[in-house]
């Protein structure tokens, strides 16, 4: 990863898999660096759930069905 003044990008999921039951309830991010936790945590909102609406609901040309 690389890191540029401090700030860095990753895709959570991209190297496990989120496993859609894990996103019930509040969610937090934790980050460690060299094994020490950086504070504070960053709560998840409404973007992680996004992926739920997948499960939920299949798109098609003729239109949106449950599942």
């Amino acid at each position: 990863m690389q890191v540029t003044n401090g700030l860095f990008h990753v895709l959570l999921g991209s190297v496990t898999a989120i496993n859609p039951a894990d996103l019930d309830g509040d969610l937090w991010l934790d980050i460690k660096v060299n094994n020490e936790q950086l504070t504070p945590r960053e709560r998840l909102t409404t973007v992680p759930y996004a992926a739920e609406a997948e499960h939920f609901c299949r798109c098609t040309d003729a239109g949106i069905s449950g599942r």
